[in-house]
């Protein structure tokens, strides 16, 4: 019974060291599917990237142009603030007359002349 109980515990031992060895292969296995579903993912963001980046420069404007149109707008305008200023300035050169012309008629209409 002794050799029979020895022999029992032996092969209780082969089987709990494959059990172990089948435990361990099973983890290797789920942590090699794990990376490799990571690597998936990531090749698959990575992909997506590239492609979004792909499309972006098929459909963006090149700096060159961009460049270009941002100094014609700079141009025109700088042209229209100087274009508003001299009406400014001839808006007051003709407040100015008609400010003349007023004091004109009042010193022609009183007969006297006022201070300038």
């Amino acid at each position: 019974m002794f050799k029979q109980l020895k022999k029992d515990y032996e092969d209780l031992k082969n089987i709990n060291s494959k059990i172990d060895l089948n435990q361990t292969q099973i983890r290797l296995n789920q942590v090699s599917n794990s990376k490799n579903v990571s690597r998936q993912k990531n090749e698959s963001k990575s992909l997506a990237k590239k492609e979004n980046t792909e499309r972006k420069s098929k459909n963006s404007v090149s700096p060159r142009l961009l460049s270009k149109l941002s100094s014609a707008l700079t141009s025109v305008k700088k042209e229209g603030q100087e274009r508003i200023n001299a009406l400014r300035r001839n808006l007051d050169k003709e407040d100015d007359f008609e400010k003349q012309d007023r004091i004109d008629e009042i010193e022609t209409e009183t007969g006297r002349s006022m201070d300038r």
